[in-house]
């Protein structure tokens, strides 16, 4: 977390754009359904002039994402068969 955004830091090694879309989900506990979500918008990833990136997107309001701790899943589509993702839990504490 950013501030009030999810930040993924992406890596493209490849020697091909990669054209990303995706989501990002929260989840309370050990629930597997998730609370909320947010999308990500479509992206292009470059090889040149750097071949990292960072896709950020904002929070959801306080209403739909409470204070509170949380696991948050993000699943990233690039053309493959399959997505690639990543999890990490965090502890959200912002201003009501």
């Amino acid at each position: 977390l950013e501030k009030d955004q999810v930040a993924v830091q992406i890596k493209n090694d490849g020697n091909a754009p990669l054209f990303l879309t995706g989501r990002v989900e929260f989840f309370a506990g050990t629930s597997e359904t998730p609370v909320t979500a947010v999308e990500i918008p479509n992206r292009t990833l470059l090889t040149e002039p750097r071949m990292q990136g960072t896709i950020r997107v904002a929070l959801p309001p306080l209403d739909r994402l409470p204070n509170g701790r949380y696991r948050t899943r993000v699943l990233l589509d690039y053309g493959a068969d399959h997505y690639v993702g990543a999890e990490q839990d965090f502890e959200l504490s912002r201003p009501h």
